[in-house]
């Protein structure tokens, strides 16, 4: 009979013969084996009761956290309903353990609010630091979409219609071990793409960099002209968002403002999940409701805060010049 580290390992061999999935979830998988597997060392698949494997989970939930833990279950999930299909064991006792929960409350990028959106839109279309390092449009463009950073810098100028005010999602960029930044074909929730509506202020934004674009694949390239990194981006930003009062805003959290604002403006969690590129709004939505529909009112949702606010903001200022000048502190 064979024990649990050695079925695990050849699980994992498998899966890379077979290539389903992404090289990013091969390596996080890899590393998840490599973390937990001492642990199975001497454990046959007869002796993984339940309780056994309960109690090893428990513990590498508190060694390594959730995710770790989170990982270990569906691996070990897979591995016993192999041994099942071949007769080694009559059930999979990891079916047989009780929901998981989560040592610490799940903690995610906060949503701005208005004022602070329209703080960051002016704040970052003067910056003289956001010019320098290409995060002007960047921050726009995830404000005025909800996308994620990964799918954001896998956008090509083929997967943009300006004319149709539209963007095509269709890929992720990532870094591997070993093997650097690549773009990923398909989206996380394993949709092979999703288009959305961008609102004008966008689309203004792209035209101008499509006039002066620094390469002719990537919307959002590398200084070089290649893929961009999503961790430099995001460390980039860190680096000015205090100075502008948006301290722990990171690039996720306008993905959650985006979908407040959605909710705000009374449409409807389809609209929503639509946009943002999520499974399921509810059993409901999924059954009946039309899917993966492009919604322009969700773009308009977001201008509207934009337009709405600035135009509130330049009357009472009354400026004497239509032109906005770059902060001296961000020279």
């Amino acid at each position: 009979m064979s024990v649990v580290a050695e079925l695990l390992a050849r699980h994992l061999d498998r899966l890379r013969d077979e290539a389903e999935l992404s090289p990013k979830s091969i390596e996080t998988y890899s590393d998840t084996i490599k973390a937990v597997r001492k642990r199975f060392v001497g454990i046959r698949v007869h002796e993984a009761t339940p309780g056994l494997l309960s109690e090893i989970l428990r513990g590498i939930q508190r060694d390594h956290g959730d995710t770790r833990a989170r990982h270990t279950r569906g691996l070990l999930k897979a591995v016993f309903t192999d041994c099942v299909l071949a007769g080694a064991i009559d059930a999979n006792p990891v079916l047989q353990l009780g929901r998981q929960k989560r040592r610490t409350p799940a903690k995610g990028a906060p949503a701005v609010d208005q004022d602070a959106m329209i703080r960051a839109y002016k704040r970052v279309t003067t910056s003289g630091y956001c010019r320098r390092t290409d995060l002007r449009d960047l921050v726009l463009f995830l404000m005025g979409t909800g996308a994620r950073i990964s799918e954001t810098l896998g956008v090509r100028w083929t997967d943009v219609d300006l004319d149709a005010a539209e963007v095509t999602f269709a890929g992720r960029v990532m870094r591997v071990t070993g093997v650097g930044l690549i773009r990923q074909e398909g989206l996380k929730n394993h949709a092979p793409s999703r288009t959305v509506a961008l609102p004008p202020f966008l689309v203004a934004a792209l035209k101008h960099r499509r006039e002066t674009a620094a390469s002719d694949t990537w919307v959002f390239p590398s200084t070089t002209g290649g893929l961009r990194d999503v961790n430099n981006c995001s460390k980039q930003w860190r680096q000015v968002r205090d100075r502008f009062g948006l301290t722990g805003v990171s690039s996720h959290s306008w993905r959650r403002t985006a979908a407040t604002v959605i909710d705000e403006a009374g449409l409807s969690a389809r609209v929503g999940a639509d946009q943002l590129g999520h499974t399921r709004a509810s059993m409901t939505a999924d059954v009946y409701w039309r899917r993966n529909g492009v919604h322009s009112e969700a773009a308009q949702a977001i201008e509207a805060v934009v337009t709405r606010r600035l135009s509130d903001e330049n009357k009472r200022n009354r400026p004497t010049s239509g032109q906005t000048k770059t902060d001296a502190s961000e020279r």
